[in-house]
């Protein structure tokens, strides 16, 4: 059994359920029966409205919900998503590649190998104790230039990995509203000098130019090789 209330809705009769006997009063069904007339009289379908209170209250659930996630999601620390980073890119990666992010991320705590005292912080460490939602263009030039003036050849290979895992967190169902575009500005990416050629190596490779020319003129000794050698035009028994 349940109480019912009948009114007209325009040239229609509409019954509608107010509640199970017993589940309310019947002060209340009362009540709830007039308020349900009210809007018989102004051609409101109470159904209606009923559903259209219920959609309303899913949404601004869910807007809660994703209001909720948005701010545990702006807290992570750039260390806690590079972390998912390399988790998520290791095996598409080589072991070469994998401990240069290791190295450039450390945080100065790991122990020397050799010797006392601790590791030196790597290149992006500073940026690591950041929150992401706080990595914007201004931090990111400001830590660049720093760096480029104690390790301009690290700085050029961190800055690069940094805009791969930028790139990635974009792209992230959970990173991708916090991250956002033109962190890594033109100015950031021109502030690592250009690598060059090392001098000393062109060094090493002219001194052992003459070292070269001698060796190719030195006797052949194996039948083969004075063969060779008499084919290339080089002396099979002789030196220099």
């Amino acid at each position: 059994k349940a109480f019912i209330v009948q009114g007209r809705l325009g040239k229609k009769t509409a019954r509608l359920s107010i509640a199970p006997v017993g589940a309310i009063t019947l002060e209340e069904a009362r009540t709830e029966a007039t308020r349900l007339l009210l809007l018989l009289s102004q051609g409101i379908d109470p159904r209606e409205e009923k559903q259209r209170q219920l959609k309303a209250e899913a949404a601004a659930k869910a807007a809660r919900v994703e209001e909720k996630t948005m701010r545990a999601a702006a807290a992570v620390l750039v260390g806690e998503a590079w972390e998912d980073y390399l988790s998520d890119r290791t095996p598409r990666w080589s072991a070469r590649h994998l401990l240069d992010h290791r190295k450039l991320s450390q945080d100065g705590s790991q122990e020397r190998r050799k010797g006392c005292g601790h590791r030196k912080p790597g290149t992006l460490a500073p940026l690591m104790v950041l929150q992401l939602a706080d990595l914007n263009a201004e931090r990111v030039e400001s830590w660049i230039k720093a760096e480029v003036a104690d390790r301009p050849g690290q700085s050029r290979l961190a800055l690069r990995l940094l805009r791969a895992f930028l790139n990635w967190c974009g792209e992230h169902p959970r990173y991708g509203q916090i991250v956002g575009s033109g962190i890594v500005t033109t100015r950031a990416k021109e502030t690592p000098p250009k690598q060059q050629p090392r001098q000393d190596s062109l060094q090493v490779l002219e001194s052992l130019q003459p070292v070269v020319r001698c060796y190719r003129c030195l006797p052949a000794r194996h039948p083969a090789d004075r063969r060779a050698a008499r084919r290339a035009g080089r002396p099979a028994m002789g030196g220099c």
